[in-house]
C-alpha cells in the first residue's frame, strides 16, 4: 500500500515539474512581439506602403518611408481573449488616440482585431508578420 502511496505522489511530483518547465520555456506575447521586427499589415492602409513595427518593453514603433510613429501598447487579457491598446497623443490637439484590438497568435503571424471605433475605421484588422 506505501509503494502505490509513494508511485502516486512520484507521478504527481513530474507532472508539476512538467508543467511548470513548460510555462517557464513558454514565451509570452510581449516577449514574442519584442523578439522580431515585423511587417504591420493593416486593412484600411492610407496607400503610403507597409510600415514595418518594432516593438519594445512599453511601445511601437511604426516606420515607413524614413518616417516614425510611436505609439505605447499595453497587453491584458479581457474574456478570455488577449487584448492590446496602442495610445498616442495626437500633434496637432493633444487629444490621446487609443485604438483597440484583440491579438491572437496564428502559427508565426499575429492577427490583431479592431474593437474600438477609432481602429476599426481608421486602421481596420491588422496582420504582423514577421520579417
Amino acid at each position: 500500500m506505501k509503494k502505490k502511496i509513494l508511485i502516486a505522489v512520484a507521478v504527481a511530483l513530474l507532472i508539476i515539474a512538467g508543467g511548470v518547465g513548460f510555462k517557464l520555456t513558454q514565451k509570452s506575447t510581449q516577449e514574442i512581439l519584442q523578439s522580431k521586427t515585423w511587417t504591420f499589415n493593416a486593412d484600411k492602409n492610407d496607400g503610403t506602403g507597409t510600415p514595418t513595427a518594432k516593438f519594445s518593453e512599453k511601445s511601437l514603433t511604426l516606420s515607413i518611408i524614413g518616417l516614425n510613429d510611436v505609439y505605447q501598447y499595453d497587453l491584458k487579457k479581457e474574456n478570455n481573449k488577449e487584448k492590446i491598446t496602442f495610445t498616442k497623443k495626437d500633434d496637432m490637439t493633444g487629444d490621446k488616440e487609443i485604438r483597440e484590438f484583440y491579438i491572437s497568435k496564428n502559427n508565426d503571424e499575429f492577427k490583431l482585431q479592431a474593437i474600438n471605433n477609432l481602429a476599426k475605421e481608421d486602421t481596420g484588422n491588422v496582420n504582423l508578420v514577421p520579417k
